[in-house]
């Protein structure tokens, strides 16, 4: 992809789901009452640190060792110090276990599809002077429809209100300079009093606390002008040619219109050279009338709060004036008998008509009448915001507490690495390129034929994640009041800790060696602490799971596998999780320039963050970025895939065995009869059987079927061969031998009845006594006739006589031997 329309960013985002995932059993959720299949144990867990990492120390610093002379904290002073790693009072180097908890929630929250956690109250604001359509204040036009008033908590109610005192006035520096009888206007905020006012351009609070409505009024009260402030008699200052006066009040005792002169921010110092001045050279006087009252909710205070509070020592100002009668001051715009939008400037930020809640989360994030799989495991506290209550929510009914509980980790060989100056910036949320998603063509809107979307019309773009370093590289401004020194643990240090946990179902401590192992992606590496940005904090985490020892991680990790494909089909090429895990497996170049932050300037062309948005930059998605998708390996299939390489590799085996059985069943069956001993047949239908039991492949069964019959033919035709052997061998002793021990009429019988079988095989076919032979069984007959049945010697169809006849040619000749035995009897 192109690197020409891609904006710069060292973070980049896993897309939302829409849906949700919310565990049935969650109102079942007890310390005291164990789940039928709840497990508790212990997950020993062992950080390697890759490359350098920072965690600050956050326990309270000897601040009498940071006094100046004058007995004031020397704060300036305290952060030229380097900060350091996080460490107990006896030296040892650990990790608080909130970080590494912190860290693994979140990476359970996107990959069991839970829900994003958002402060409601947030409204960002914005103020972008290129920008027409979505900041329509810089048309005059419209600033002619700006309101002053005072914001103030309503006497009668929790809610707020605004007075509204209608149209603004305007005041010139040099004039308040001129009332106050002090040129303290033009020594603080001019570039003849005041150079070094512009240098500061830091992103912290307090470096950039002198351009603050705040600071004005400290200077104002400094200077023992406050008094003056209220009560001004004002009347219009006749227009001139000097730029910037036009249109503005002046004082005028005289004058019976009073009025409150405010402060606003000043965001640059003006030039004494009237003529060319671009900077704010103007505050307000706001009229002491009351035109009408306007309700504000506690809602759009919230959100108003949530805009500027970011600035800590100014909010701390806006919010004693608010405690005051009169309130605080304020500029806003009123459509349809209502405050639309309001700020602290008369070109205040825009607050966008979104909340980032309520407009632009999926509605599954938003509806929370069950907790998410992060919270039932980890745990909530009721923090609804003061609109939510009474809502039917489970944030609002009841708390949870965790059945995780994670140890500090602490190192045995950490040591600590050379001082390193980082500026930590923090990303802002209200930037919306990067914050909403998108739809662009290689990295830009404008050749996708769209506009930007903002936090009026777009959807986040999802979790933020910091884009993995290969290794680390220190990125410095090169001033004191934007960089931090601090001292990071040297990489290959390594922590241990115990993750205790009780009561959790199966699929729920799957969930967590989840989060804990990519579900057990090699190449995959958390991130924990500062600079990140800069590739400190890469980490290796090494699971295991000492108890409970009846299954392993897999077992677990199955579960959770499994749960998760019911809720959503094919859970591990969702691009919710392979854009979790190329995040977390692919590290890139530390000096690859798409990763790092864009710069910003109060010089326009210098500044990355207004150039991207003016062409229309956007940023895509890590994966293309990389070109290349990491995806995750099903334990499912991972363990077909193991039962399959088995079960090849068991036919494999059992087709060799096959084999040399059927060479051996070959090699038998091949010899002549009189060469193949019999119990060799036996000991092959043993092992040929024993083989047919073990084998769950149809094929090979069948194979070993045919081999068993091949050797049951082979045994019934050498049985076969050895009966006919026998008779040939007593067919040759003679017929008296077969009649020689019949011991009565009917085994005389017998005997020539077997006889005559063997004269059918041995005698060319003979199928009757010949003469001899009759001779022999009627002699035979007459020694044994006294000792047989007589009713048995009967022509009947089963006599005697009959079945003689059958044997003997001549029937008469059997008659009359019979008939004359009976008789001489």
């Amino acid at each position: 992809m192109s690197n020409n329309n891609i904006i710069k960013s060292p973070y980049n985002f896993v897309p939302l789901s829409e849906e949700v995932y919310t565990p049935t059993w969650a109102d079942k959720i007890s310390q005291d009452v164990p789940f039928k299949d709840g497990v508790s144990g212990k997950i020993q867990l062992r950080i390697t640190a890759e490359t350098p990492i920072f965690i600050r120390n956050g326990q309270k610093q000897d601040k009498e060792k940071d006094r100046n002379k004058d007995g004031q904290t020397a704060k300036q002073d305290a952060d030229k110090k380097p900060q350091k790693f996080s460490q107990t009072r006896d030296g040892r180097f650990y990790i608080p276990a909130t970080s590494i908890k912190g860290e693994v929630r979140n990476v359970l929250e996107i990959m069991s599809f839970g829900r994003m956690m958002l402060d409601e109250r947030a409204k960002f604001a914005h103020r972008e002077w290129d920008q027409p359509k979505i900041y329509p204040l810089k048309d005059v036009k419209n600033q002619q429809e700006i309101h002053c008033g005072w914001l103030r908590k309503n006497p009668n109610s929790s809610d707020y209100e605004i007075i509204d005192c209608g149209k603004p006035r305007r005041i010139h520096h040099t004039d308040l300079d001129a009332y106050f009888g002090k040129k303290v206007m033009e020594e603080n905020f001019s570039t003849k009093g005041n150079p070094l006012f512009n240098k500061s351009k830091s992103t912290k609070e307090e470096d950039n606390s002198q351009k603050t409505m705040a600071f004005k009024y400290g200077v104002i009260k400094k200077a023992g002008l406050e008094g003056l402030l209220e009560n001004f008699h004002y009347a219009p200052r006749e227009a001139t040619e000097t730029r910037g006066f036009a249109n503005c009040v002046a004082h005028c005792e005289s004058s019976s219109t009073v009025g409150t002169i405010v402060m606003t921010g000043q965001s640059a110092s003006w030039k004494n050279d009237l003529e060319h001045n671009n900077a704010k050279i103007h505050e307000f006087v706001f009229p002491d009338e009351v035109i009408e009252t306007h309700p504000f909710p506690e809602e759009d205070f919230e959100h108003f709060k949530f805009i500027y509070s970011r600035d800590k020592k100014e909010w701390k100002f806006i919010n004693d004036r608010l405690k005051k009668e009169r309130g605080c001051p304020v500029f806003f715009r009123i459509e349809d008998e209502e405050v639309s939008d309001m700020g602290l400037a008369f070109m205040y930020k825009l607050p966008y008509k979104r909340s980032v809640y309520k407009s632009l989360l999926p509605n599954h994030h938003k509806v929370e009448v069950q907790p998410d799989l992060a919270e039932c495991i980890f745990g909530y506290i009721n923090q609804k915001s003061p609109s939510e209550k009474g809502k039917n929510t489970h944030k609002n009914t009841l708390s949870l507490k965790g059945r995780v509980q994670f140890g500090h980790a602490f190192s045995s060989n950490a040591k600590e690495g050379s001082e390193v100056k980082l500026t930590l910036g923090s990303p802002k949320a209200s930037y919306y390129p990067l914050y909403i998603q998108q739809d662009a063509a290689n990295g830009s809107t404008k050749l996708s034929g769209e506009k930007y979307k903002t936090y009026d019309d777009g959807h986040p773009s999802g979790w933020k994640r910091y884009v993995m370093k290969k290794e680390f590289a220190p990125d410095s401004s090169g001033t004191d009041n934007t960089d931090t020194i601090i001292k990071p643990i040297q990489a290959g240090a390594t922590f241990t800790c115990d993750i205790l946990f009780h009561n959790l179902r199966p699929i729920e401590l799957g969930a967590l060696l989840s989060a804990l192992t990519f579900h057990n992606t090699p190449g995959c590496r958390h991130q924990l602490g500062q600079g990140k940005p800069y590739g400190f904090g890469k980490v290796k985490y090494d699971v295991e799971l000492s108890d409970p020892q009846d299954n392993d991680c897999t077992f677990y990790l199955k579960q959770f596998e499994e749960e998760m494909n019911k809720f959503i089909s094919n859970w591990c090429n969702r691009r919710q999780i392979s854009e979790l895990i190329t995040l977390t497996c692919h590290p890139v170049d530390t000096w690859d320039k798409r990763f790092r932050y864009m710069k910003m300037s109060n010089n326009a062309e210098k500044n990355e963050f207004a150039k991207a948005r003016k062409v229309n930059e956007v940023l895509p998605p890590f994966s293309a970025l990389i070109d290349y998708t990491y995806t995750v390996q099903s334990i499912m299939k991972r363990e077909k895939e193991a039962k399959r390489q088995q079960q090849e590799a068991a036919r494999e085996q059992n087709e060799q065995m096959l084999k040399s059985l059927e060479g051996r069943v070959e090699t038998v069956l091949a010899r002549d009869s009189t060469a193949i001993e019999p119990n060799k047949l036996d000991t092959l239908t043993h092992e040929l059987n024993q083989f047919h039991e073990q084998q769950t492949d149809e094929d090979i069964r069948i194979d070993v079927k045919v081999l068993l019959n091949q050797i049951d033919n082979k045994k019934k035709e050498l049985k076969e061969k050895a009966g006919l052997d026998e008779q040939e061998r007593e067919f040759t002793k003679g017929f008296e031998a077969f009649i020689e021990h019949a011991s009565s009429v009917q085994k005389c019988y017998y005997a020539s009845q077997k006889w005559i079988k063997c004269t059918k095989k041995f005698d060319n076919g003979r199928k009757h006594l010949n003469d001899s032979e009759i001779k022999l069984v009627f002699k035979k007959i007459k020694l044994v006739y006294k000792d047989t049945d007589k009713k048995a010697c009967t022509s009947k169809k089963d006599g005697l006589v009959s079945k003689f006849k059958g044997l003997i040619q001549d029937s008469s000749l059997v008659e009359e031997f019979f008939k004359n035995i009976t008789n001489q009897q």
